[in-house]
């Protein structure tokens, strides 16, 4: 049969049926890797954690919805912080409308960025930022380049730029001690100690979370280490937008201050990894007790601490808004003008 007369269905599948069976050859190998991987442990300082009360827990997450009205765009930013008690602080709503779509775009990740920067600067206790502190940093980096590259006039950026720059937001959230960084996506294998032994890993294949999750036992964390050893890529800060001394004092915080750990609580989970102050992840005092609120808060099979699921839970709910801002607006627009009918 000609491959035009076969009918539209198993032309459109046939290709993607074959694809799905060198995807899963993929997957075999990507755990036949892990299960290599246990050798690996003589090449780790992994440490037991010592159980004792958990600390109290907060997180900070952030929506970003797109509302079209008519031929406008109005972007709806909502943040929130979430304690482990369930009490929830909200950030006062951002809206940015614009006709461009593009441009407006460009605004969405330096505005949530900017809305969790303003409730992670003010927490007074351990929160977790639902991020990495180097995506962070690469997000004020972009934020700064696009107002420094013509997007002075997008207002959306215009605004990010100048609350995380200029007001030093993004600077008062890396100095405020009780952010944490837990990320819920993975890196490629970075780890002192553990470079050398990972030659035979496809690293395409294998993050570091799953990796370590296969090497740790219950309760086992490695050894603290400075964040630029345990992270991948380049490291570096925008030199346009900060001022001289806060681009030294930003370098210093993340070459000298900040560090990573993982920690893998239950034989079922995979290895978390968490950024804080190096100086705190080797304090038990203060390490000690974070571990046994993660390790009570996944208790039950959760993919993250829980006060980090219900912030991201909560904004996945402010579809709300959207409907406010769409439904409700949407007569005001031209389009609805009763006296435009047709004869």
């Amino acid at each position: 049969m000609a491959e035009t007369s076969r009918p539209i269905p198993e032309r459109l599948m046939a290709p993607w049926i074959e694809d799905n069976q060198h995807f899963l050859l993929d997957l075999q190998h990507r755990l036949d890797l892990l299960a290599s991987a246990d050798d690996l442990r003589t090449s780790l300082d992994i440490r037991m954690a010592t159980p004792c009360e958990p600390t109290l827990l907060g997180a900070v997450d952030a929506a970003v919805l797109d509302v079209p009205i008519g031929d406008i765009v109005s972007i709806l930013i909502q943040a929130l912080r979430v304690d482990d008690q369930g009490e929830t602080t909200f950030g006062p709503p951002i809206r940015v409308t614009g006709v461009h779509g593009h441009d407006l775009s460009l605004a969405r990740t330096p505005l949530r960025l900017m809305a969790e920067c303003a409730l992670l600067e003010g927490s007074t206790s351990p929160t977790i930022a639902d991020t990495s502190f180097w995506s962070m940093l690469m997000e004020v980096n972009q934020a700064i380049t696009r107002y420094e590259n013509g997007g002075a006039g997008n207002p959306g950026i215009d605004r990010a730029y100048h609350t995380l720059v200029r007001e030093g937001s993004f600077l008062r959230m890396l100095e405020n001690s009780c952010v944490l960084a837990m990320s819920k996506s993975s890196q490629t294998v970075r780890l002192a100690g553990l470079q050398a032994r990972v030659h035979h890993l496809d690293q395409a294949l294998v993050s570091d979370r799953e990796l370590l999750g296969q090497v740790l036992q219950p309760g086992e964390y490695l050894r603290p280490q400075a964040l630029t050893e345990g992270t991948p890529g380049h490291f570096g800060v925008e030199q346009r937008g900060f001022t001289a001394s806060e681009r030294r004092a930003i370098q210093e915080i993340y070459t000298q201050v900040l560090g990573v750990t993982y920690f893998k609580p239950h034989a079922f989970s995979r290895a978390f990894r968490v950024e804080a102050r190096l100086s705190l992840l080797q304090d038990e005092t203060w390490m000690m007790p974070l571990l046994a609120a993660i390790s009570q808060h996944t208790a039950e099979r959760s993919v993250e601490p829980w006060p980090q699921f219900l912030a991201d839970w909560t904004t996945k709910r402010l579809d709300a808004m959207a409907k406010l801002y769409g439904n409700l607006n949407f007569p005001r627009t031209p389009y609805f003008d009763p006296a435009r009918t047709l004869v």
